[in-house]
């Protein structure tokens, strides 16, 4: 059947879809999970937004065509710059619990490790020098955001979000839908992140 593409999120796996696997299998579709480096049973230790984008690019081209790609929390934002950057080919897109801004991620992050601003700028410049050249496009910090990259895929798509998501608050789904009023919300209360 249609193949149904999983990107799962930060900290997460594959397996971690395994309520919407069986549903999907049932009902025709083949359904193909990746784990991200440094993520679930894959190696490496380390990895950012671009690269999963580059190995979901691989992965669509590999087990395609795509039917749909359903991503959670950081996986949202990568199949959306998979899309935007590497051309990925998709009827459909789910996103749950997406977040709208790079930014939003820095923040966490700074907020997790307590980090002043001015060591935050230095990561962003380290960062942007580094990988400068590492990928076949190029990039920038507000270019790779969901409020942009959304704007190139034009198929279905669909944004779910709890109310009660208290990692990413659901006024990240609400500002991405704003920037693509076509776009289909569903929001759930009481499910978290």
């Amino acid at each position: 059947g249609p193949t149904i593409l999983l990107s799962h999120g930060w900290a997460g796996r594959s397996s971690q879809f395994h309520a919407f696997i069986g549903p999907l299998v049932a009902a025709g579709y083949r359904v193909v999970g990746f784990e991200i480096p440094g993520h679930g049973d894959s190696t490496g230790k380390r990895t950012n937004m671009l690269d999963v984008a580059h190995i979901l690019s691989k992965v669509a081209e590999k087990e395609g065509p795509v039917e749909a790609i359903i991503g959670h929390s950081f996986g949202a934002g990568t199949t959306l710059l998979a899309i935007d950057k590497y051309q990925v080919k998709t009827n459909k897109v789910v996103l749950i619990s997406a977040f709208s801004n790079v930014s939003f991620i820095i923040n966490m992050f700074k907020e997790l490790f307590d980090l002043r601003s001015s060591t935050v700028d230095a990561m962003k410049n380290i960062a942007m020098q580094r990988f400068a050249t590492t990928y076949e496009t190029s990039w920038n910090w507000e270019e790779i955001s969901p409020l942009v990259t959304i704007k190139s895929y034009h198929g279905d798509l669909l944004l779910i979000h709890d109310d009660k998501d208290h990692e990413v608050p659901i006024e990240e789904a609400l500002t991405l839908h704003q920037s693509v009023p076509r776009a289909k919300t569903l929001i759930t209360s009481g499910f978290g992140h």
